[in-house]
């Protein structure tokens, strides 16, 4: 969750640092102004907060009326000794608790009552009335703009951080339909085929065995493309498809430039209104105005959309420019040269690598504030001015920033989705390994075995043709524990159907258990442990003997082992490999536990141990 406090907090910053600034405009009045504008962020705050944004959401018109009153008391109050741009917090907060284009009508209306406010009612807070105007529509807009801006964009930050998770699910539930019509159309008309073929063969048993023999060589076809069919199914490395882009994803870097942009209008408005009033040449003034559109289009250049962790080309060069031209023109026309040195502060924080930004970020402001101390500002005017500025600045980064963590956590959405997806592919080729390989490669060998059967044991031929159907019947079951990802194994129940299986092979079972009940999670993992057993007994030996044992070692330790003769015993060689052991490797690994696989006595054999849970 840091990547999401981490948005909340470049939020709460710019309100702290605005707190200070309109603090600070207070105190140089005198009187109690300072704490209605202390007053006046509370709400703010609490909607800028993640803990607290649940107050907002149930009493929303509540809290927009009280901030109103906050808003519009002080004008009553203090008349035009009240602070500029506190007003622009009602705006940001109707832009984000109100539907738009509801809202944004409605900001319209509340910059409209603050201009009738101060020229129509309490008076202008100082002269010449153009510049005050301005200045007044400026502080409103964009403080409004901003906090909308900062907030929402934290939002979708935020949102997308949880939502990876959700994308995940959506991607793997989407997997999982796929693998199951994937499943489904490989295996259930073919083994119900098979069922039906085996079923005739009963039937027809009896009477006309050459008939039963056709019925079962169809089977035995069937049952190899269903196996065939099955091992495609999970080797086929289809395209992962995630789910939809998110709009706020795309929304999120226009909101972002959008906002930035209007900032950059407004301060080049409030430049323009210093200009018409500023005793110069007209070279210097025009000076001035070329100066603007340079810096703004700098700006934008450094504020423009990163990708893993790239600048704009010559960025040290251009970063140099902007400082120049923000500097440039102070011995020319003074103080108000100073108008973009926020932006210059929040380019420093985009641009300059590492920790470094900050002392880069430190440095412009410092040196904004050595130009201004020339002046002889008052410390609440000094302040006022630095806050100002450093608030700018981390407007400027975090509307950048946060635009591009929303793109990045897009980007790592689909990655997270494709990555649960894999995963999900891998979970069922090792699942459809382990739940339908041995029972399809048995009904393969049960199907020749009862081709020999036929002529010569029918009462045994009968037996295996009725396995056959079972394991026909099971094997469609466990498509579905296969594509749930449910599997709900018994080694008490494997027992019983490897006995039977291996006793169909000629071979000799010998079954020891240990007493009690088995945890449930321990049940599955050692069932699926002896089945790929069995079918490794089946497909690398001549066995005739086997023996299945399970044991407590010590407290709270279980072992499941299985051996077989029928192997040589090459001390070198190494015990048969594939799938199916590296599957169980990871799946009893998964359950911390540990499995092995030797040579030994001319014997081969399995050992898995596992801990029951406390």
């Amino acid at each position: 969750m840091r990547v999401a406090r981490r948005a909340s907090a470049i939020v709460v910053a710019v309100l702290c640092l605005l707190l200070v600034a309109r603090t600070a405009y207070a105190l140089s009045d005198g009187g109690p102004g300072y704490l209605f504008v202390l007053a006046s962020f509370v709400l703010p705050f609490g909607y800028a907060v993640p803990a607290t944004r649940g107050v907002w959401t149930r009493h929303r018109f509540w809290l927009l009326a009280a901030q109103a009153a906050l808003t519009y008391l002080p004008f009553a109050v203090f008349g035009n000794h009240w602070v500029g741009g506190v007003s622009g917090l009602l705006g940001g907060l109707v832009l984000l608790t109100l539907a738009a284009p509801g809202s944004w009508l409605l900001f319209a209306a509340l910059l409209v009552v603050e201009c009738v406010l101060w020229m129509g009612v309490v008076g202008l807070p100082y002269a010449p009335a153009v510049h005050a105007v301005v200045w007044l529509c400026v502080a409103f807009v964009t403080t409004g703009l901003a906090f909308f801006g900062l907030a929402r964009l934290s939002d979708v930050v935020r949102e997308l951080h949880v939502a990876r998770a959700e994308f995940a699910r959506l991607a793997v539930a989407r997997e999982r339909l796929e693998a199951t019509r994937r499943l489904r159309a490989a295996l259930d008309e073919r083994l119900r085929a098979v069922t039906e073929h085996g079923r005739a063969a009963l039937r027809a048993l009896a009477d006309d065995r050459q008939r039963a023999r056709e019925q079962m060589t169809e089977a035995g076809v069937l049952a190899r493309q269903v196996l065939t069919d099955v091992r495609a199914v999970t080797a086929d490395p289809l395209p992962v498809e995630t789910p939809a882009r998110r709009g706020d994803a795309v929304v999120a870097p226009r909101l972002a430039r959008t906002v930035l942009v209007v900032m950059l209008c407004a301060f080049f408005a409030l430049d323009l209104a210093y200009l018409v009033f500023l005793d110069a040449t007209a070279i210097v003034r025009a000076g001035a105005v070329a100066n603007g559109f340079a810096i703004m289009a700098l700006q934008l250049r450094h504020s423009r959309p990163v990708r893993d962790g790239d600048r704009p080309r010559a960025w040290a060069w251009t970063l140099a420019l902007q400082a120049l031209l923000v500097y440039a023109l102070v011995p020319a026309i003074g103080y108000p040269a100073l108008i973009f040195v926020g932006f210059l502060a929040g380019s420093a924080l985009l641009l300059i690598p590492g920790r470094w930004a900050w002392a880069g970020f430190a440095v412009v402001l410092a040196g904004f504030s050595a130009i201004l101390v020339h002046e002889n500002p008052s410390v609440a005017y000094l302040t006022y001015s630095a806050a100002i500025m450093a608030a700018i600045g981390l407007m400027v980064y975090g509307l950048s920033r946060l635009a591009d963590l929303a793109v990045q956590l897009e980007a790592l959405r689909g990655e997270t989705a494709r990555m649960a997806v894999h995963r999900e592919r891998l979970r069922t080729a090792r699942d459809v390994h382990d739940l339908l390989g041995q029972g399809l490669s048995v009904l393969t060998l049960k199907i020749v075995l009862i081709d020999r059967l036929i002529d010569h044991d029918e009462a045994r031929a009968r037996a295996e043709i009725e396995e056959a159907i079972r394991i026909c019947t099971t094997a469609r079951d466990e498509t579905r524990l296969v594509t749930d990802g449910i599997q709900h194994l018994s080694l008490r129940a494997e027992i019983a159907v490897a006995r039977s299986v291996l006793t169909s092979a000629g071979i000799d079972v010998r079954a020891d258990l240990a007493d009690g009940p088995l945890p449930a999670e321990l049940d599955a993992v050692l069932a699926t442990v002896l089945r790929e057993a069995v079918t490794n007994v089946l497909r690398h030996s001549s066995a005739r003997h086997c023996v299945i044992e399970t044991a407590r070692t010590a407290p709270g330790m279980l072992r499941l082992s299985v051996s077989n003769d029928g192997v040589s015993d090459q001390p070198n060689r190494e015990a048969p490999a594939g799938h199916g052991l590296t599957n169980l490797t990871a799946r009893v690994e998964a359950a911390a536990g540990h499995l092995t696989s030797h040579r030994a006595d001319g014997r081969f054999h399995i050992v898995a141990d596992l801990a029951e849970p406390a």
